[in-house]
């Protein structure tokens, strides 16, 4: 099947599912989603992977086989009105495509990633079916040579932390290199486990939105950049600069918007990994995450960044004893910032803004058999106001990914300091 989108030739040679190599014992056969999967809103996370060389797709589909056991829910299908993913290997599915006239260097200057959605497996869905794939891979092959790998997994199981513990295992599957081998763990229902009786409510401000109306595009900051930024603030750290950046340029946006300066919460993903007492593994699996909330107003980057490292160091904190909390406590922990965060959402009166690392994740290491990425981009979100920051080609250099209402990207890229900064 062929299509273009946006001008682009895409052609869908191949789709089927992969099971995995060796069935899932019937003892595992229900997978129960945890307290955080449940409240979780839907939709997905994904990145794109960009290889220099043209190998045959196969090989992935033979390899991904291989790797399946040891991720067997990837492989199942959801009932959510279970609250279970219904592990009968029903497969993955696995998309094998071509681009004929698109070349990797003409992708690797891309900003806009509405001219990158056609090498993710599935268009941005906000749908959990029982027929649903959990997990998809598209790999695309391009124009004299060049491979996109793009890879999407359900929220609703995976954070991008466990996302990218199955790409490097995948890796390692292909490689066969030992450093990279890690047990990987499923423990979310057992320390957080499901209740019936939660509020999905919290997430549901975020689910229904006019995907039409966003625009996602990428920011680069060099390392020079980023050593321009240091000399504003010695304490806190490169990401937390860079988001602070941003920040302070989106709420000067949303003040002249509204003709007057609004409150504004700012959210930041914290990973629970190797920061819990007992040690949670940084290869668990699952939804291990805390939401760090920051009331800002105006201010300079300096100040910005301070008030985004102080939240951040607070919510590790709570990381540190989470496990050791009471049931009922340790739930709370977790779900009453998504609370606060989807009541000032739906309140309208203060601005809303999310923030998510992907930078120490390891995607840059993912040797599908042709060495590691030249580039790699996120899945788009689907909520505006957000930002997502990735590493970089550029090893001291940074991207953010930001996800605005589309008039309101028009004016946030006329930002002076933004533009400055992303010239260097």
């Amino acid at each position: 099947m062929a299509y273009n989108h946006h001008t682009r030739k895409m052609e869908i040679l191949n789709r089927k599912l992969v099971k995995p190599c060796i069935p899932t014992p019937p003892n595992l056969k229900t997978f129960k989603l945890s307290f955080i999967d449940e409240i979780l809103p839907l939709m997905e996370v994904g990145v794109l992977l960009f290889y220099p060389s043209n190998p045959n797709p196969i090989h992935l589909e033979q390899s991904l086989s291989k790797v399946l056991p040891s991720f067997y829910p990837l492989a199942g299908r959801f009932n959510l009105k279970d609250q279970i993913v219904d592990c009968s290997d029903q497969g993955a599915e696995f998309v094998e495509a071509e681009a004929p006239d698109t070349e990797l260097a003409t992708l690797l200057t891309e900003r806009d990633h509405q001219n990158l959605d056609a090498f993710l497996p599935r268009e941005k869905k906000q749908v959990e079916l029982p027929t649903y794939p959990i997990l998809s891979i598209q790999a695309t092959r391009l124009k004299c040579g060049g491979l996109v790998v793009g890879v999407s997994i359900s929220h609703k199981i995976f954070d991008a932390s466990a996302l990218s513990t199955f790409l490097l295992n995948w890796s390692n599957t292909i490689t066969s290199n030992p450093e990279t081998e890690a047990a990987v763990t499923f423990d979310g229902a057992t320390l957080f486990p499901n209740r019936s009786q939660s509020s999905a409510s919290s997430s549901a401000a975020i689910r229904f939105l006019d995907l039409e109306r966003i625009s996602v595009k990428r920011f680069s900051f060099s390392k020079e950049a980023i050593a321009a930024l240091k000399q504003l603030n010695q304490r806190v750290s490169r990401v937390n600069l860079v988001c602070a950046l941003i920040a302070k340029a989106l709420i000067a946006l949303d003040g002249a918007k509204h003709g007057r300066s609004r409150g504004c919460l700012i959210t930041q993903a914290v990973n629970m990994r190797g920061r819990t007492d007992p040690p949670l593994s940084k290869t668990a699996c699952g939804n291990f995450v805390l939401l760090s909330l920051a009331h800002c107003s105006a201010g300079e980057i300096q100040q910005v960044a301070d008030l985004l490292g102080e939240v951040v160091s607070r919510s590790v904190s709570e990381c540190g004893g989470i496990l050791r909390m009471d049931e009922d406590r340790r739930n709370e922990t977790v779900v009453g910032p998504l609370r606060t965060a989807g009541r000032t959402f739906m309140s309208g009166e203060d601005n809303v803004l999310t923030f998510t690392d992907y930078s120490k994740f390891g995607f840059y290491g993912v040797d599908l058999g042709w060495g590691k990425p030249v580039w790699a981009s996120i899945a788009p979100h689907t909520i505006a106001n957000t930002v997502v920051v990735m590493g970089s080609g550029d090893v001291d250099g940074f991207e953010a990914w930001v996800h605005l209402e589309k008039k309101d990207m028009e004016l946030f890229e006329r930002d002076q300091q933004i533009a400055t900064l992303c010239a260097i």
